[in-house]
């Protein structure tokens, strides 16, 4: 099964709030790529997203929510991180 994956967590987030199972894992860079599986559906959004409309309330939720995620998952590995160096860099 192929895989979408972006940096854009507006992108995402626009994908998450039409209903897509997003994931989310930290690259080596440190950086959160967000994936979902690639679906005709998810092409189809894709192509829409430039000039979809969105609710902006709905939309600002989901990406607050995403942003949460993507923080809380931040911090869970740097204090992996922490725990194993006990020292902050």
């Amino acid at each position: 099964m192929d895989i979408y994956q972006t940096l854009d967590v507006y992108q995402a987030s626009y994908l998450q709030h039409f209903g897509f199972q997003i994931s989310m894992k930290e690259n080596l860079r440190g950086r959160i790529v967000f994936s979902a599986p690639l679906t005709a559906e998810l092409e189809t959004a894709l192509t829409e997203y430039p000039t979809a409309f969105v609710p902006a309330k709905q939309y600002a939720d989901t990406i607050k929510e995403l942003k949460r995620r993507m923080y809380s998952a931040k911090d869970n590995t740097e204090g992996e991180r922490l725990g194993k160096d006990a020292k902050r860099e």
